[in-house]
Formats: C-alpha cells, structure tokens, sequence
C-alpha cells in the first residue's frame, strides 16, 4: 500500500513539473544556456522552444561558437531564466526591469550541489542592484565601443562581489 502511495505521488509531482514547464516555456522564448569546459563555466543567451512532450529543447548556434565547441565536448547543460533589464543608451537608465520567476535556488555542499526552496522575501529582490545595472551596463558599452559592435556581457557573484569574467 505504501509503495503504490509513493508511486502515486511521484506520477503527481512529475505532472505537476510537467504543467510547470509548459507554463514556462510558453510565457518565455529567451534563456541563459549554461555550459562549461575545462572546469570553466561558460553562460550565453539564446531563443529556443520545447517539442510539445517535453523531451528537446531547440536553439540555433553556429558551429563556431564556443557554446557549440562546449556542447559538443559534453552535452549536460542547464537552461535559466534570467531577469532582464531594457536600458535607454542615451539617459544611461533602466527603462524596464523583467524579474525572472525564483523559486530555488542552488546551494554549493560538500556532496555537490542541491537545489533548496528560495525564501519568498529573497526571491522578490532583483539578482543585480541598480548600481551593478549601472556598471554592467557601462562595460557592455565600453566593449561596444572596443569592438565596434553589440557585445553581451557576462557576469556573477563570489560572495557578495559582483565579477565580470
């Protein structure tokens, strides 16, 4: 009896993932691709859709990208919505802000990493500070220059600094 329960509540935790993800999916086009390569990681926004079960998910990315060298090396990656932030170039300001939906998050541990529920009053704060807008916006700006062309600029957290790698 206590197995068919548990067998049971697994069907409606994996339906309930199920709904979520189509929920997501359908509200969203563009994610953070996280991949890696020699212990590095590497991050990079794309567009991209699910099949209807679930099972792929798509997004197009020439041969001669790093991504495309990391994915083809090792094909584990992990998919995140990222908050969004659109900036006006000639005032240097947010326009809009667009949160992503938290609800975990990952926790670095001794056994690897877990995901853990994140607290309703951490989830509501943006993941960047407006004066750390500010400074990744003027590097994307900077490198724009430097390069003569749109750049996307990555970036982290160690602690409480904020890195740019």
């Amino acid at each position: 009896m206590l197995h068919s329960m548990q067998r049971r509540k697994y069907i409606n935790e994996k339906d309930e993932a199920k709904l979520r993800l189509r929920e997501l999916f359908s509200s969203q086009s563009l994610a953070a691709l996280s991949t890696h390569h020699d212990g590095q990681p590497y991050a990079s926004l794309v567009a991209f859709y699910s099949s209807d079960d679930l099972r792929h998910i798509y997004f197009v990315t020439p041969k001669t990208t790093r991504k495309y060298a990391n994915l083809a090396a090792d094909h584990r990656v992990a998919l995140v919505e990222p908050d969004r932030w659109i900036l006006d170039r000639s005032r240097n300001t947010v326009v809009t802000r667009t949160p992503s939906e938290r609800k975990c998050w990952m926790i670095p541990g001794p056994n690897g990493v877990r995901l853990a529920e994140l607290r309703a009053e951490k989830s509501a704060h943006p993941s960047l500070s407006p004066r750390d807008v500010n400074f990744v916006f003027k590097t994307a700006r900077q490198a724009e220059e430097s390069f003569k062309m749109p750049q996307d600029v990555e970036w982290t957290y160690d602690g409480d600094s904020l890195v740019l790698p």
